[in-house]
């Protein structure tokens, strides 16, 4: 994973582009344990300042996942994927852990 935050805000930001498709991904899918109710979400909009707008099925609109959101996650992201953190130990109140999870491992196998 990055160096700091900052390198996978500005790799994000590079890569990112509206209309392209992110897959979900979940510690726990990958190892079997559950499955992803949706398979993927769209990238609304040109990443901002403020954050990346996603849109997804099933919601009502794009949403958009802080930047301040994924940096929550991505401080937890190594002792997540090693089964020390619980998902719902990533973020206290974050509506948008799946999208931040799913950022985190696009940046993580695409960079």
């Amino acid at each position: 994973m990055g160096e700091s935050f900052q390198e996978v805000r500005d790799w994000l930001i590079a890569h990112l582009r509206p209309g392209m498709q992110v897959e979900n991904w979940s510690r726990a899918a990958e190892l079997g344990k559950s499955r992803l109710r949706v398979k993927a979400f769209t990238i609304a909009s040109e990443p901002s300042r403020l954050g990346i707008m996603v849109e997804s099925q099933g919601t009502r609109g794009p949403r958009l996942v802080r930047w301040q959101d994924l940096k929550e996650v991505w401080e937890k992201w190594e002792p997540y994927k090693a089964g020390l953190v619980k998902r719902k130990d990533l973020f206290a109140d974050n509506v948008n852990t799946t999208y931040a999870i799913a950022l985190l491992h696009f940046y993580e196998v695409n960079q």
